[in-house]
């Protein structure tokens, strides 16, 4: 199969056996040119078999104070919810009540967090369902300063919902986003990342070329919340801050772990 982010061929990488959650072994690819890594075996998937798998996964830990696939989870989400705070406070990303959406916020800790924290968040979950959420019309009505992306990309198959969250920022629209982007992802079947629902494996190459595409200048990188902040149009912004927040900048794609 050809490689979803940049159409080079892809060959067989490893393959690793979960016997969990209705699967078994599932056969990862490797891309010839942007070293991006996909699970084949998901990728081919029944659609229905997907989404009943999605669902049993996060059934399991949303709605508790414990996911033993991550156990840094809610940890990671007080530190997103405090640099979105601080980065806001500062200028750095515009907050305007409303203009702030949370798309694939699962049970919706951090937006809960957030706007605990004075920074009013909208909740946007595909599979979830209630007043607190936006539906799909409600989503599409406008245009968004913010949109927070954690922990879903590395569960998209479709690369048609990548551009979806995309589009839904206004001209000078920030993504946040949280996933693991590695210089190369490790040819091992015991490697931590590797849970039964993540299927799509971002390297520096892979996620340049992406951010390229989605048009995005310069980046932010924040080591303790594990999120970078993608930005179109270059910042001007103090070393000082740099330093005292702990962040890391470029015209570019931010690729912090080489």
């Amino acid at each position: 199969m050809l490689c979803p982010v940049c159409d080079s061929s892809t060959e067989f990488y490893f393959v690793k056996t979960f016997n969990k959650f209705s699967l078994s072994k599932v056969n990862y690819y490797k891309c010839s040119k942007c070293k991006f890594v996909l699970s084949k075996t998901h990728y081919e998937m029944e659609k229905e078999v997907w989404e009943k798998l999605n669902l049993d996964f996060h059934l399991s830990y949303q709605n508790s104070e414990h996911n033993p696939e991550d156990p840094r989870w809610l940890t990671r989400l007080n530190y997103q919810a405090d640099v979105l705070k601080e980065l806001s406070d500062l200028g750095i990303i515009p907050y305007e009540e409303g203009e702030w959406v949370d798309y694939g916020c699962g049970d919706g800790k951090l937006a809960d967090m957030l706007t605990s924290r004075g920074k009013t968040t909208l909740k946007y979950d595909a599979y979830m369902s209630s007043e607190e959420y936006l539906s799909n019309e409600q989503l599409r009505l406008k245009k968004y300063d913010v949109v927070i992306n954690t922990s879903v990309f590395e569960h998209i198959l479709d690369f048609e919902d990548f551009k979806k969250i995309i589009e839904l920022l206004g001209d000078r629209g920030v993504l946040a986003l949280h996933t693991l982007v590695a210089e190369e992802i490790p040819q091992d079947s015991e490697w931590f990342y590797l849970v039964p629902v993540h299927v799509s494996f971002f390297t520096n190459r892979s996620m340049d070329i992406l951010f390229k595409k989605w048009g995005f200048v310069s980046s932010l990188y924040h080591l303790e919340s594990r999120m970078w902040f993608f930005f179109k149009h270059e910042l001007n912004i103090k070393t000082e801050v740099l330093n005292k927040y702990n962040l890391h900048y470029k015209v570019g794609f931010m690729d912090y772990w080489k």
